[in-house]
This record gives C-alpha cells, sequence and structure tokens, in this order.
C-alpha cells in the first residue's frame, strides 16, 4: 500500500470504530468484529518501518498500552494459597468449592474469568489505533482526522433525527439506551456527548489554520475554494457540534463543551501571539459558541433544566463511589480483575443504596473501578501512563518552531481533548466504550512526534538528480603585460607601502582617469605618422595622440 494512502485506510478504521463501538459493555458482535478487525490493524502496522523515524514516546506508550492489555492475562492464572494474595471474592471462592465439594480446585486472581477476557479483548481496537496513527506522517494525520470528523459529524445529524422522531425511533442502535436523547451511534447520551465536545476541540483546532490563511492570502484569492470552502466548513461544523450538545441533556457533556470552547480559544490565543489572525479567530470561536448555545437553548432550555431538577447530592453516583471504595480496599493489593465489577459490587452494596429494577453496571467513576479490578499494578501502570502523558503534554507546547502550524494545533487541542475525558471519568465511564477509547488512542497518537512526510524527504533528491548544478561565472581576470615589452617606470606594480589600500589616491596617483594615460609608453608602440596607418589601441582601452 502506498504512503498517501495509510491515511485514509486509518481514517476509515477510525470511522468504523465510531460507528459500531457505542456499546457500554463487552460482548456484542460488533466488538468481535472490532477486535478481530484491530489483530488486523496490528499485523499490518507493526512491521511496517518508516525510514529515519525513531520515536521513543511512541515505543513508551505502545509498551504501556500493552501492558494494559497483557495485564489481564495474569488474573486468569490460579491463585497460590498464599493468604497476603487472598481477597474477599477469593476467599468466597473457596467457600463456594469447599461447599460443593471440590476444595481442591483454586480460584483465579480474578473473579470473572470470562469478563477479564473480554475486557483484554475490549483494549486490542485502542492499541491498534496507537500504534497505527503514531507511525503516520502530518499528511497521513490530517487525513485520518477528517474522515474520524466526518463519521462524528453523520453521527451528529443521526442523533438529531433520532429526537425528531422521539422514542420509537428506528436509528436508536440499541435497546437499553437514553430514549428521548440525542445518543448518535451510542446507547448512552454522556458518551455521545463526550465525542462532542473532543470533536469541538479538533475542528477548532482545525478552523483556527483555516483563518489565518484566509486572512492572509490576497484579497483576489479569498473568495478561491481552497481559502473559502475550509472557513465555512469550520464555523458549520462548529455550530452544529455547539448545538448538538444542548440534544443530548448531558450535564457533564454541557459544562466540558464550555471548557473546550474556553481551551479553543486559548488554543488561538497559544499558537500566534499578537496577530490579527490570531484574534480574529479566537473571537469567531468564542462567538460562535455563545450564539449557537443561545439560539439552541431557547428550544431546549426546558428539557434541560429538567436534568437539574433534582438535588445532585441525591444522585446515585455518590453511594456507587462509596460502596467502590470499600469494595477496592476489600480486594487489595490485586483487585478483583478486570470486567469483575459488576458481579463484585453487588457484595459490598447497601440496602439503602439499591435502586428498583436496577443494577449498578458501572461505577461511574473510572479511576475508583480501575483500582478495584486491577489494585495495586493497575495504581502503578496508571501513574506510568500519567508520566508519559505529561512529558508527551510539554513537549507538545514548547516545540512549535520548524513545524507544521496545523499538526502543532492538532496535537494541543488532542491533548486538552485527553484532559477532558479523564475530567469526565471522574463522574462517568466514557473510556469504557470501544468509540471513546479509539478517540483518546488517536488523540495519545497525536502527541507522538509524527514520522518525516516521505514525499517531502524524497523532493531535494529529485531536485538533485533533474537539475543539473549551474557552473560558476569565471572571476574577471586582472589585465596582463606584454612579457616582451620594456615597461617604463610608471606602469609597474606599485610598492608595498602604496598598495596596501587599493583603489586609493594614494596607491593609485592617476585614480580617476582611464589607465594608462599618464604613462609613456615604449617607442616601439609608437606608430610612424607619415605611414597613415590608425592608430594602435593601448591596453587602457585609449589611443596613442
Amino acid at each position: 500500500m502506498k504512503s498517501h494512502w495509510r491515511g485514509l485506510a486509518i481514517g476509515i478504521w477510525l470511522a468504523l470504530c465510531v460507528a459500531l463501538g457505542g456499546a457500554t459493555r463487552s460482548g456484542y458482535l460488533v466488538d468481535a468484529i472490532l477486535q478481530f478487525l484491530a489483530i488486523g490493524v496490528l499485523a499490518w502496522i507493526v512491521p511496517l518501518r518508516v525510514d529515519g523515524y525513531t520515536s521513543g514516546l511512541r515505543s513508551a506508550g505502545i509498551v504501556i498500552a500493552g501492558l494494559g492489555t497483557a495485564i489481564s492475562a495474569l488474573y486468569l492464572l490460579p491463585l497460590p494459597p498464599l493468604p497476603a494474595l487472598a481477597t474477599a471474592s477469593t476467599e468466597l471462592a473457596r467457600d463456594i468449592l469447599a461447599a460443593i465439594g471440590r476444595p481442591g480446585d483454586l480460584p483465579g486472581l480474578g473473579a470473572t474469568p470470562s469478563g477479564t477476557v473480554l475486557a483484554a479483548l475490549s483494549a486490542l481496537p485502542a492499541l491498534a489505533t496507537f500504534a497505527a496513527v503514531s507511525a503516520l506522517d502530518p499528511r497521513n494525520r490530517a487525513t485520518a482526522g477528517l474522515c474520524l470528523l466526518a463519521m462524528v459529524i453523520l453521527s451528529v445529524f443521526v442523533g438529531l433525527l433520532q429526537v425528531a422522531q422521539g422514542p420509537t425511533s428506528g436509528l436508536r442502535l440499541y435497546d437499553v439506551t437514553n430514549t428521548t436523547d440525542a445518543v448518535g451511534f451510542f446507547a448512552n447520551r454522556n458518551h455521545f456527548a463526550a465525542l462532542i465536545y473532543v470533536a469541538v476541540l479538533l475542528v477548532c483546532a482545525r478552523w483556527l489554520g483555516a483563518i489565518g490563511r484566509f486572512l492572509e492570502a490576497p484579497s483576489a484569492r479569498r473568495t478561491a475554494p481552497d481559502i473559502a470552502l475550509p472557513l465555512l466548513a469550520g464555523f458549520a461544523c462548529l455550530l452544529v457540534l455547539v448545538a448538538t450538545q444542548t440534544f443530548t441533556r448531558s450535564r457533564a457533556g454541557l459544562g466540558l463543551t464550555m471548557l473546550a470552547l474556553l481551551a479553543a480559544v486559548l488554543l488561538g490565543l497559544r499558537a500566534r501571539h499578537g496577530t490579527v489572525a490570531t484574534k480574529t479567530g479566537a473571537s469567531l470561536i468564542a462567538a460562535t459558541g455563545i450564539a449557537g448555545s443561545l439560539f439552541v437553548i431557547q428550544f431546549t432550555l426546558y428539557r434541560f433544566l429538567e436534568r437539574f431538577a433534582g438535588d445532585p447530592l441525591v444522585d446515585a453516583r455518590i453511594p456507587f463511589a462509596r460502596n467502590t471504595w470499600e469494595a477496592a480496599l476489600a480486594h487489595l493489593p490485586l483487585g478483583a480483575g478486570p470486567g469483575s465489577f459488576r458481579q463484585v459490587y453487588g457484595l459490598f452494596e447497601h440496602p439503602t443504596d439499591t435502586l428498583l429494577d436496577t443494577f449498578a453496571n458501572r461505577a461511574h467513576n473510572d479511576p475508583l473501578e480501575w483500582l478495584l479490578e486491577t489494585g495495586v499494578p493497575g495504581v502503578i501502570l496508571a501513574a506510568a501512563f500519567l508520566v508519559w502523558l505529561g512529558v508527551a503534554t510539554l513537549k507538545v507546547w514548547r516545540r512549535s518552531v520548524g513545524m507544521d502550524p496545523d499538526a502543532v494545533r492538532m496535537a494541543r487541542a488532542a491533548s486538552l481533548a485527553i484532559v477532558l475525558l479523564l475530567l469526565h471519568s471522574l463522574v462517568d465511564y466514557p473510556l469504557r466504550t470501544t468509540a471513546l477509547m479509539v478517540v483518546f488512542a488517536f488523540c495519545c497518537a497525536l502527541l507522538v512526534p509524527a514520522a518525516a512526510s516521505e514525499h517531502a524527504a524524497s523532493e531535494p533528491r529529485l531536485a538533485q538528480v533533474r537539475t543539473p548544478a549551474m557552473p560558476a561565472p569565471p572571476r574577471p581576470s586582472a589585465p596582463t603585460r606584454p612579457s616582451t615589452t620594456a615597461w617604463p617606470q610608471s606602469a609597474m606594480p606599485h610598492s608595498a607601502s602604496t598598495a596596501k589600500v587599493p583603489g586609493t589616491a594614494a596607491a593609485f596617483p592617476g585614480a580617476g582617469r582611464p589607465w594608462g594615460d599618464d604613462i609613456e609608453w615604449p617607442s616601439e608602440w609608437r606608430p610612424e605618422r607619415a605611414t597613415g596607418q590608425s592608430k594602435p589601441k593601448r591596453p587602457g582601452g585609449g589611443t596613442d595622440t
């Protein structure tokens, strides 16, 4: 496959993940399809070598992501009979095995082996995305990002149609979903809202570049399609994204979208301090966000206020977090195993915290759920990722000289999107869906220095072969004197004392007159006047008198 098709191939992969990976739990057929395709992406991208491309950040990121996937294998091993490794779930498993007459069977480290296997497989698409996107050059990364944004916009229009068609809309892909809100290709409105605020940042990063090119172009060029269309497309996409966010009725999504718009304004100001393009772009982003919110909120204000009608302290997330913390402490140091939250949480749920005809499928707090499932190894791995993220983010915000400004803006926007997703994970579980895990991995890959463009790298070599070097023009040589001529004393070279500064009156007494006029030329250079011969030219360009 040629290099310029790699970005399109990865972009199609990202679009498929967004369209098919919106489920809130593992085990769906579409998840299995994406995991199978992820193995194919890994098999294609791992042997791919980019000449002259090495990145420690990419290698470290792949190692961390690979450990996150491989850590699940630890919980499939049988548990040795060591009291230090015993947890509440393993003690219960031993009691159950003894009660059924199989006391010799050792339970595994994980409370639910099947859930552990599904959790390990669910991380494959994210791992494949990071490995693939981080190996692309800036041009192919931009192509992949455009494919991702195109699928996000399609998902937005699907969400708007879902609201227009009502709870019985056939466009809702999942049976258990929010039937009165826009969910797009997701089952949960909060996850659709997370995709929207990430897209807001990525669209703003591209729109800033379009604004700068429009303002810097000559007046006659501003109406050209390559200048005007990206400007109008960015404005339309941003307006639609902000408007659709109100139809999700996600409280966290609305708040984080406002933060995304503020961060996008700061992103524009950080790009080029003091330029007209910077100030205009930041102002347009702020104005578009405010206009979109004010225009749509007139029609959705009542529906949105219903989400804030209850007391936030009565929200079920608080007892979920408290019970999850107790369960995590009971399963230290190794945790209950990935994918075991739903089975383990019920052992620690208080009767006063139970919900009618409802069970807790997630903790709605990813750090706590990660602590419960993976224990100390998970904490160490999470700390390693945060260190990697900090180093990569600092490099992205510091390096800009000599780099493509569009790629720099996209990388900085991706770093802001990662922060917003992590903040959202404190009150929900967006990174438990395949689609948002892939988007998260895509943003992480943008922080890695891109490979050099093969097209750009080949240009100097082509120029060297096709354009021969022009020979340097010969330097004018000083006039020489005939060796057989008896030169007069006045035409002899000046002494060192007077020739130190050539061209001055001291060095050349006859300066200002044609050379040779003040020299007594030899007699053999003087023609006989009687012969009528023409006067010969002298070396100075004059004629003898």
